[in-house]
């Protein structure tokens, strides 16, 4: 829609941009154009710096160096323009839904600039779903299959999956978060309780969450087994363990009403309602003064408390992807750590994927840009946080020593079963998932199946909207 946007070749032209890094005259020189030329772009807004960004550069001095004789590498940044200030306009179906970022239209503009860009990076999978919906990417499982610079298999299942689309994938993806409980091994020990440990069930969890929960604890602030607070991930997660899902496979039916799914929507419900074990938001204006009591409260060299509403202080809450992840181990100990989520019938838990690479519609040499692109995805792998290969993510402890060994050990056990909700449905799903799901369990005003009815029904109307 008239997006503006400013194109700059950042390596194999201009290289200011890595003397700022200290990292000019590392690259070798590039000679004539007789081995295949690969753009490699990033999408970024003006005055910023995408998480990704650096990990690219880094990449791409590593492949140039290993490569010279073999590519020559150019990196290209799309600054999009800013969105225009002011309420964003309401949907005329009154359905919520993620709006399309001006970034994705500033990558078809660019596709249609000579050097056209041969491989593009992601930093969330909202935008990656758009470009793929706006036809801009090309699928790469057939290169997977004839090339052997990487391996599919070497990606966790779910990360594979959540770049795919009606069976074939579309990106190599290099970093994901999946959700993990976070518990607080103080609350415990004080209640004389077991912390959680990959046995755990739903009936552990209650069970623990029960001997947890002190009301007048935390100076009359509360205390809590679990923070439900803004925790939509748990609605998908508790469904999926029941053996039941959001929507149908074909994307067009919504399943939320269903049985396996309406017993999830139930158990959630009574952590809040009848066992009173769950943190939620409260209904009226909180009490400043017990806030700021509770707060004050933490020793030297003691590592936070986890807080819910009002200052209540919380044993236990679902760390997921927009609360992710900040690691350390303070002077006083850790005594915050992870443990995988409860499990029900089966084990699941949710994806986020953070960081893609995916070869665009106008590559000119598939082939090259692939080998390209999974040469980056293997050094960009080291640089995050939480790797989507294997053979890296075993490694994670020792690649950030700021991991615990056994959070670490956490973190790549979830990774095995975790999944992600479909890339083309999130516009829709996400925002349904907190206002027709979650919010109304908190509230309790409604039974678990006049709630499961009514999301249903929304589920359905943004499902037909969007196909």
């Amino acid at each position: 829609m008239g997006q503006r946007f400013d194109r700059r070749t950042l390596l194999g032209g201009t290289l200011g941009a890595f003397a700022a890094l200290g990292l000019a005259g590392c690259i070798p020189a590039l000679g004539p154009r007789q081995r295949p030329a690969v753009n490699i772009g990033f999408i970024t807004y003006p005055n910023s710096f995408q998480p990704g960004t650096l990990a690219l550069y880094k990449a791409a001095l590593a492949v140039t160096r290993a490569h010279a004789q073999d590519y020559d590498l150019n990196v290209i940044a799309v600054t999009a323009s800013l969105p225009t200030p002011g309420p964003l306009p309401k949907p005329a179906s009154g359905i919520p839904r993620i709006v399309e970022p001006p970034t994705v239209s500033s990558l078809e503009q660019a596709l249609d600039q000579e050097p056209p860009i041969d491989v593009v990076l992601f930093d969330s999978g909202i935008e990656f779903a758009f470009a793929l919906q706006r036809n801009l990417l090309q699928p790469i499982d057939p290169l997977f299959r004839s090339e052997r610079t990487a391996s599919l298999e070497d990606f966790f299942g779910g990360a594979v999956k959540a770049v795919s689309d009606h069976g074939q994938v579309y990106g190599l993806p290099l970093a994901v978060q999946p959700t993990v409980l976070q518990y607080d091994q103080r609350l415990f020990d004080a209640a004389h309780v077991d912390p959680p440990n990959s046995s755990w069930t739903w009936t552990t969890f209650l069970n623990a969450a029960k001997a947890l929960t002190s009301p007048e604890a935390n100076g009359g602030a509360g205390q809590f087994g679990v923070d439900l607070t803004g925790q939509a991930d748990v609605i998908p997660i508790f469904i999926w363990q029941n053996g039941g899902d959001l929507v149908s496979p074909d994307g067009t039916r919504a399943l939320v009403a269903e049985p396996p799914a309406l017993e999830a929507l139930t158990f959630i419900y009574d952590l809040i309602h009848t066992h009173k074990v769950a943190a939620v938001p409260p209904s009226g204006p909180s009490d400043k003064a017990t806030v700021a009591r509770s707060i004050t409260a933490v020793g030297p060299g003691e590592s936070p408390p986890l807080y819910g509403p009002n200052g209540s202080r919380v044993a236990m809450r679902f760390l997921s992807y927009n609360q992710f992840m900040t690691f350390g181990i303070p002077a006083g100990g850790r005594s915050l750590r992870l443990a995988e989520v409860p499990r029900g019938k089966s084990q699941a838990t949710m994806l986020a994927i953070t960081g893609i690479l995916a070869l665009t519609q106008k590559a000119r040499d598939p082939r090259a840009a692939f080998r390209v692109a999974a040469l980056l995805a293997a050094e960009m792998q080291k640089e995050m946080i939480v790797p989507a290969a294997r053979s890296v993510a075993k490694d994670l402890a020792r690649l950030h020593p700021t991991i615990a060994s056994d959070d670490a050990a956490v973190l790549t056990a979830s990774l095995e079963y975790a999944r992600s909700l479909p890339l083309l449905s999130q516009s829709a799903l996400l925002p349904l998932l907190y206002q027709q799901l979650l919010q109304p369990i908190q509230q309790g005003e409604k039974t678990p199946e006049e709630i499961a009815r009514a999301a249903a029904a929304a589920f359905d109307a943004a499902l037909n909207q969007s196909n």
